[in-house]
């Protein structure tokens, strides 16, 4: 969150922000917007997804790979009301699992603009607090296949269970075989069930179950 405060009466009219991260701020990040409330103590606030947005969504992401945004509106601040900004923005496929994303302004008194005045502290960078680091979704590693006949729901009926001989993972994008699955079925179609252990991962993120007939 960005604190802009006032000793009188001011309007602020523009921000602009910049990435500083490792994450390319030009593919990596889209959608970038602004959103604000004021508040007497914006050291008290956060982000509730309430607030109302400043100026227009940023469609094609930062100017660079350490690019700058830059967002335009009308907001009256006082002596005893901040304006305190939040940046949203969303993560594209592009970005690499342990990239980083830092955002600041860079120099207040060229990237804030007010209907009068300058605003400062000049030259001195000034940014949202810690780091984010990016992660890669979730991928799910495919262990165990449980067969049951369906009689007519999940608690009626006999049931049959099979596990293979050998667990198979795979990082790959084709099959992982397992060995020695049998099964003697009984009349009906069958439901099939599986666990899976979780973990992340930067090139899978999907799993597919298919299944053949000896």
């Amino acid at each position: 969150m960005f604190i802009i405060s006032a000793s009188d009466n001011r309007t602020v009219t523009g921000i602009t922000i910049a990435e500083q991260g490792s994450v390319n701020a030009s593919t990596g990040l889209d959608n970038i917007e602004l959103y604000y409330e004021t508040s007497s103590d914006c050291t008290g606030e956060s982000y509730g997804g309430g607030e109302t947005k400043f100026g227009l969504t940023d469609e094609d992401g930062f100017d660079g790979i350490n690019g700058e945004s830059s967002f335009t509106g009308s907001v009256a601040i006082t002596s005893s009301s901040e304006m305190c900004v939040y940046v949203i923005l969303d993560i594209t496929s592009s970005a690499n699992d342990d990239e980083t994303l830092e955002i600041q302004i860079t120099d207040p008194a060229t990237d804030v603009t007010l209907q009068s005045g300058t605003p400062g502290p000049s030259g001195e960078a000034q940014a949202i607090s810690g780091t984010t680091e990016l992660q890669d979704p979730l991928k799910l590693d495919q262990e165990h296949y449980r067969w049951r006949n369906d009689t007519g729901g999940e608690t009626g009926g006999a049931q049959s269970q099979v596990t293979a001989a050998t667990d198979t993972t795979t990082d790959s994008s084709t099959d992982g075989l397992m060995a020695g699955m049998t099964i003697t079925p009984g009349a009906g179609d069958y439901l099939i069930w599986f666990t899976s252990s979780v973990e992340s991962d930067t090139a899978n993120r999907r799993i597919f179950v298919s299944f053949t007939s000896a």
